[in-house]
C-alpha cells in the first residue's frame, strides 16, 4: 500500500470529517491512485479494488497508532475475520457509489440533515448570487415533488433567502405550494415578507421567529463556556440576537483574527493612507469565506457612531452601555464628532452595497479598497 495513498486516507477519511465536509471526491481521486484504474468500475475491477481497500483497513486497524474511528460492530468482525465481501456493493455502476457504501457501513455514518445530505431533505440552490431563478426552481421542486420520500415519511423542501424567487420562479411553485403532495414540505425562508406575491402569501402559513434577548444570550453563554461578562456581552450583540452567530463568535480564532484587522482599519479610517488602504485589503484575502462577518463588523461600528451621534446624555456610562465594541468608545467618540448624520447614513449605505457587489462576483480587491476610500472621504 503506498505511502502517498495512506497520508490522504488518514487525512480524509476520519469518519465524521469525510461526511461532513464533503470531501469525498478527494478521497476518490486518493483511491484511485492507490489502486490503479478504477474510473469505469466494472464488478471484477471494484472487487479486487475494495479488497486492496479492506486490506488497507485491517493494517490500519491492526496498528497501535491507529487513529481512525471505531468501526460498526459488524465492519470489526469482518477486519477480525479476514472477509471483506460482505461489504460489496453488488454491482455498483460507479466507484463513487460504492465506496461511499462502502464507508457509511464501515463506520456507521448515517445521513445528515445538518450537512444537507439527508435524501428527504432538500436545501434548493441557485447559480447567480442575487436570483433564484425559474429553471431552478422547476428542476428541484416541481419536476420532484411527486417522488415519494426515501426513508422518512416525509419529504422536505428547504428554499433559504426565499425572497430572491423572481416572479416567475414564484408563479411556478404557485400550483405546488397550493396542492402539495400529502408527505411534502416546503420552507420559504425569507428576511423580507414584502418580496412575495400575495398570491404565495395567501397559501403559506406564516411563522414568525423572533431574536433571542440580549440578556438570555449573555447567561447562556456565560453558563456554557465560562467567558467573561465582557466577551459574552459583545457577543450578544454583535449576533443580533442569534444564538448560533454569538457562539461561532466566541469559538472562532478566525473571527477574533478578522475583527483585529477590521478594527485597525477602522479606528484610523479618517486618517489612513492611500497605499495603506491597499496594503490592509490584501491581508483579507485569507478570509473570504468570512466576508459577511467584516462587514458586519463595519456596519456595526457606524451604528456605534450613529448612537452615539445622536446621544445627548452627559454620563458617558450611559453612552457606552448603548454600543456595542465597548473598549472603542474613545475612537468611536471622536469619530462622531467629526462625522456628520448624513455622512454616517451614506457610509452605511456603501457598505451594504458593497456587500451586493461582493454577492455579485465584483472583483473582491477592489470592493473593499473602494469602501475604505468612501468611508475616509466622508471625514
Amino acid at each position: 500500500m503506498s505511502t502517498k495513498f495512506s497520508k490522504k486516507f488518514e487525512k480524509f477519511s476520519n469518519a465524521e470529517n469525510y461526511f461532513q465536509n464533503r470531501r469525498k471526491s478527494t478521497l476518490f481521486r486518493a483511491l484511485s491512485s492507490a489502486f490503479g484504474g478504477m474510473k469505469n468500475c466494472r464488478p471484477s475491477g471494484n472487487s479486487v479494488s475494495r479488497q486492496k481497500f479492506f486490506i488497507f483497513l485491517q493494517r490500519c486497524y491492526a496498528s497501535t497508532s491507529c487513529t481512525l474511528p471505531r468501526p460498526s460492530l459488524r465492519m470489526e468482525r469482518a477486519l477480525r475475520s479476514g472477509r471483506w465481501d460482505s461489504f460489496s456493493a453488488e454491482k455498483p455502476r460507479r466507484l463513487k457509489h460504492a465506496t461511499g457504501m462502502f464507508l457509511r457501513a464501515a463506520f456507521r455514518i448515517p445521513p445528515s440533515v445538518k450537512n444537507k445530505d439527508h435524501p428527504d431533505v432538500i436545501w434548493v440552490s441557485h447559480e447567480k448570487a442575487g436570483v433564484i431563478s425559474v429553471g431552478e426552481i422547476r428542476e428541484q421542486v416541481v419536476n420532484t415533488v411527486d417522488i415519494m420520500p426515501y426513508k422518512g415519511p416525509y419529504k422536505i423542501y428547504i428554499i433559504d433567502e426565499a425572497e430572491k424567487m423572481n416572479v416567475a420562479a414564484q408563479n411556478a411553485i404557485l400550483k405546488t405550494i397550493e396542492e402539495p403532495p400529502e408527505y411534502a414540505i416546503i420552507f420559504l425562508l425569507t428576511t423580507n415578507r414584502g418580496a412575495f406575491l400575495d398570491t404565495i402569501l395567501s397559501r403559506c402559513i406564516l411563522l414568525e421567529t423572533k431574536p433571542v434577548s440580549g440578556k438570555m444570550i449573555e447567561r447562556y453563554l456565560g453558563e456554557r463556556y465560562k467567558i467573561p461578562e465582557e466577551e459574552a456581552e459583545f457577543a450578544s450583540g454583535f449576533s443580533l440576537g442569534n444564538i448560533g452567530k454569538s457562539e461561532s463568535i466566541i469559538l472562532s480564532e478566525e473571527f477574533r483574527e478578522l475583527k483585529d484587522l477590521t478594527l485597525d482599519i477602522l479606528r484610523y479610517v479618517h486618517e489612513i493612507e492611500s497605499y495603506e488602504i491597499a496594503d490592509k485589503v490584501k491581508e483579507y484575502k485569507k478570509y473570504k469565506a468570512r466576508i459577511d462577518d467584516f462587514f458586519d463588523i463595519f456596519l456595526m461600528w457606524f451604528r456605534d457612531i450613529l448612537l452615539l451621534k445622536a446621544d445627548t446624555s452627559p454620563d458617558k456610562d450611559i453612552a457606552r452601555r448603548k454600543i456595542i465594541f465597548k473598549n472603542e468608545y474613545i475612537s468611536l467618540r471622536k469619530q462622531a464628532d467629526k462625522l456628520k448624520m448624513d455622512s454616517i447614513d451614506y457610509i452605511i449605505n456603501r457598505i451594504n452595497r458593497a456587500r451586493s457587489r461582493i454577492k455579485s462576483n465584483v472583483n473582491f480587491d477592489a470592493t473593499l479598497e473602494l469602501l475604505i476610500v468612501e468611508a475616509r472621504r466622508e471625514f
